[in-house]
């Protein structure tokens, strides 16, 4: 039986950010929905908020919103993870 698993905002910074932190312990999770392992799910409140945490993040260079919605529709739009209520 596939577990279900809804991904906040700080996970999904750390698994997108390899040099975050947290990286290697979120990235798992992550991944495992890629492989069928985790159903994962996310809020639409959590991509507003990553958006908004991810173009203001401290970084040299700071991530655009081009980037951001880039890394975003690549990592969420096209893999296991469906939007909560959708």
């Amino acid at each position: 039986m596939v577990k279900h698993v809804l991904f906040d905002t700080s996970s999904l910074v750390a698994a997108f950010l390899e040099d975050h932190p947290l990286h290697i312990a979120s990235l798992p999770w992550f991944q495992a929905t890629l492989n069928d392992e985790l159903k994962g799910y996310v809020s639409t409140h959590t991509l507003a908020e990553l958006y908004a945490v991810l173009t203001r993040m401290p970084r040299q260079p700071r991530l655009s919103p081009f980037e951001v919605e880039r890394l975003s529709a690549a990592h969420l739009y096209y893999n296991p993870l469906a939007l909560a209520g959708g």
